[in-house]
């Protein structure tokens, strides 16, 4: 035999092999299909344990680290019955440290894309214009500012109780603003010190301070926390805070014909008795009318309504402080009186009946516009103003708009940043003032007027038109 047959023999046993054990398990497993419809008959024949532990025998052990983890499912929590019972009840014997607010699932609400990046960026190019550019670094300053001087425990000042409780609130207050949550990077953990603190503060009641001032800003801190987070924990503190407003007003009757403003002399023979409400410190039942104190009870119970509170007494309770708001006004020159003591009116608290006649949806009443009209000779001097006055002034122009608006902006944007200290704090000459973590918070929330609330005059300012993976766009109408 050839080299070249001798060469052949080897690979045509191996075909032969081959062939063999293939008509051996041909014949072995033999499977039927048989579809006399549309069903399919599966005929399996069973192999010796034999040839099966032979055919095992050659196969790779299977590496330890390759066997899947079993995970226990969890169980989807049930819903409420009542969707207007509170998700969670707030035990007071579990400590707030213990509390995971910086892991509570954050959702998304509409109406504060605009504190959203994008937002920030659209809304200060369209209301702020150049002036933005500045103002917002001025912001971003003021906020590093105030998170350096936070304390430990999440509060702000060196003050103690209602003072540290105002102070505190105006400066979560203004973190919110900027669209600042427990999740985002730079200032999170100070947002969720600051919420912890203020839940710390609570009685079982509900308040937070017996003093009218810091219980209504510790109301509209939490209030703009949960309608941003939609943290659960934060929904029964805010239920029993707002409780604590509507039932303390001073509720009385007065007779109003058409508009609060009218003209010497008019008839009031067809007048309508109407209901109004006003506030005392520590919302004692008196007689005394307190603007200021109004002010910000009714900007808590607004940011309560947005968070989609379902207190039964707050569209009344609302309605009750707006008619308030109006009889504080001097009929004769339009501004707004701080007291029956006052009844000349003033330039701030003008600003407070405007703007928050504004934000409770009556900025087109005759009294929100002749408090306007009052104020048209009005400066910003930072050298003689006060920041609070500044925060409703700035804020009731803007809600104004149009060329009311374009030459307020020009005229207060710039020295405001100018009168920035190099630290990031502002600071004024108010005899009220606190500290500068006080007056620093009121000009900042005075700074982001562009994008903190949409503006009244215009009924939907931001649009969500689309999302792409994470990110969302805003749309400017």
């Amino acid at each position: 035999m050839s080299n070249r047959c001798k060469s052949l023999v080897g690979p045509m046993f191996s075909i032969l092999v081959h062939c063999l054990v293939l008509f051996l398990a041909y014949t072995l497993i033999r499977t039927v299909i048989v579809t006399p419809s549309d069903d399919i008959l599966v005929e399996l024949v069973t192999l010796p344990p034999s040839i099966i532990d032979n055919v095992i025998g050659t196969l790779d052990p299977m590496a330890d680290d390759t066997m899947p983890t079993m995970v226990t499912p969890v169980a989807k929590p049930s819903e409420p019955k009542d969707p207007s019972a509170p998700l969670i009840t707030l035990d007071r014997s579990i400590k707030i440290e213990e509390i995971d607010i910086q892991g509570s699932p954050l959702i998304e609400v509409d109406q504060f894309l605009n504190r959203s990046e994008a937002g920030r960026a659209m809304l200060n190019k369209k209301y702020g214009g150049p002036q933005s550019l500045k103002t917002e670094v001025a912001v971003l300053a003021a906020l590093d500012y105030l998170k350096s001087r936070q304390n430990a425990d999440g509060s702000w000042t060196q003050e103690k109780g209602h003072k540290a409780l105002g102070v505190t609130g105006l400066a979560l207050l203004t973190f919110l603003a900027h669209g600042e949550s427990p999740s985002t990077l730079e200032y999170g953990r100070t947002v969720e010190q600051a919420m912890r603190w203020l839940l710390k503060q609570q009685n079982e009641q509900g308040e937070f301070s017996k003093n009218t001032y810091a219980h209504a800003i510790a109301t509209y801190a939490m209030a703009e926390s949960y309608a941003m987070t939609r943290i659960p924990i934060l929904r029964e503190p805010l239920d029993k805070a707002v409780a604590i407003i509507i039932d303390g007003l001073v509720v009385d009757k007065t007779k109003r014909v058409g508009s609060m403003v009218s003209v010497p002399g008019i008839d009031e023979r067809g007048a309508k008795e109407v209901s109004y409400a006003r506030l005392e410190y520590a919302y004692k039942k008196e007689t005394r009318m307190d603007t200021s104190v109004l002010g910000w009870n009714a900007q808590a119970l607004k940011a309560t309504q947005m968070a989609g509170n379902k207190n039964p007494k707050l569209t009344t309770a609302i309605a009750q402080v707006k008619n308030g708001l109006m009889v504080a006004q001097n009929r004769t020159t339009g501004k707004f009186m701080y007291s029956e003591s006052q009844p000349q009116g003033s330039d701030s608290m003008t600003g407070v009946g405007v703007l928050c006649l504004q934000l409770l949806g009556f900025g087109s009443s005759p009294e929100a516009k002749a408090g306007l009209r009052s104020l048209k000779h009005v400066q910003v001097d930072l050298d003689k103003g006060t920041f609070y006055t500044y925060y409703y002034l700035t804020q009731a122009m803007f809600h104004e708009g149009k060329a009311t608006w374009k030459s307020w902006n020009r005229m207060f944007a710039p020295k405001f940043v100018k009168h920035q200290s190099p630290n990031g704090s502002f600071v004024d000459e108010d005899r009220h003032n606190i500290g500068p973590e006080y007056s620093t918070s009121l000009a900042a929330l005075t700074l982001m007027v562009y994008y903190r609330n949409l503006p009244t005059f215009q009924s939907k300012a931001v649009e969500k038109v689309e999302r792409v993976d994470e990110d969302v766009l805003i749309k400017i109408i």
